[in-house]
């Protein structure tokens, strides 16, 4: 199957809808605080100067959404989805992950460096800079610590301990890694593209080397997350219009199964390029969904794994584009 491309690339107007979680009935968008919308709140604050967080927010837990267009990160509280903050200083942020500790991780197209921000905070922690370009994706590894960061540039990074110099890996059979994911016991799943499909690969826990995944069907693999059991795996094969299929995928060794596909039903009927990202919570999956023209400026909810149509969405402003997901648990939860 022929890649939808990523990237700078990628986002044109063709970018469709994508993958969220589900809360309770369909909604119209939410209100932020006081009386204004969300979507006029974030215009609003978008022309603050400086990152902004209310005191509140380290209390609750915290859903982090990446505005390329912008360049600035949103907080929403989460599940509510009440606007609680907005972090500036990017340049195209892309793909996020957070922690145990509910520290999260902002990737940064340009320059490359993936930066961390405590729970809740507005003040960078640490930065760690690609040692390539361009990067994606990021995952913590919640048994030890470890940083996973793929780019465009085919090179999988990982730091230890979230910290220092990156430990590189390649593998011959991808030319670009798009994103990553830890399992529950340190497993790190990478999916990525070769010249003419997109594939999935594993660098096992304490390995040195990245080893291909064969699949029991064949897919185009964009987004991946670890749902506690299985890989779900966002899949772009069918083209630019239909529902978003997200397969669970059973991994044992070097092959992995399809075991159950989730089908997500979004309102414009159309799917996002690889470039965006997905976040799974619980029994909810999040993520930007398409507006009119396949402009990426809607915060979706799914129900997971049931999937069908979304539960909740926020509506952005019109030059949005919104990428990646990820929740930070608030610590003292």
């Amino acid at each position: 199957m022929k890649s939808l491309g990523f990237g700078r690339l990628a986002l044109t107007s063709c970018v469709a809808a994508a993958l969220l979680a589900g809360c309770g009935g369909s909604q119209s968008p939410i209100a932020a605080p006081g009386a204004m919308t969300q979507s006029r709140a974030i215009t609003t604050q978008a022309k603050r100067a400086g990152s902004w967080m209310i005191a509140a927010a380290k209390n609750d837990d915290l859903l982090y959404v990446s505005d390329d267009a912008r360049s600035q990160v949103y907080v929403f509280s989460y599940p509510s989805g009440e606007l609680v903050g907005t972090l500036t200083g990017f340049q195209n942020p892309e793909g996020e992950c957070s922690d145990r500790s509910g520290n999260v991780w902002i990737v940064n197209f340009t320059p490359s460096e993936v930066i961390e921000y405590a729970h809740g905070g507005t003040t960078p922690i640490a930065t760690l800079s690609d040692p390539s370009t361009s990067p994606i994706g990021c995952s913590v590894d919640p048994t030890s610590g470890n940083l996973a960061l793929t780019n465009e540039g085919g090179i999988l990074y990982v730091f230890s301990g979230a910290q220092g110099t990156p430990v590189p890996y390649q593998d011959s059979s991808f030319s670009t890694f798009w994103y990553c994911t830890y399992d529950d016991v340190g497993n790190l799943f990478v999916s990525g593209q070769s010249n003419s499909e997109n594939l999935l690969a594993e660098l096992p826990t304490n390995g040195s080397a990245l080893k291909d995944i064969t699949l029991n069907k064949t897919l185009d693999a964009g987004s991946i997350q670890w749902d506690g059991a299985y890989l779900a795996v966002y899949d772009l094969s069918g083209g630019s219009r239909g529902p978003v299929n997200i397969d669970r995928i059973q991994i044992s060794g070097d092959a992995g199964t399809i075991i159950a596909t989730t089908v997500l039903n979004n309102k414009k009927n159309r799917r996002p390029t690889v470039a965006v990202q997905y976040w799974i919570q619980g029994h909810t999956i999040l993520g930007p969904d398409a507006a009119r023209h396949g402009i990426l400026r809607l915060l979706g909810y799914w129900k997971y794994p049931e999937g069908g149509k979304q539960t909740k969405t926020t509506n952005m402003s019109g030059d949005s584009r919104l990428l990646g997901v990820a929740v930070s648990v608030a610590p003292s939860h």
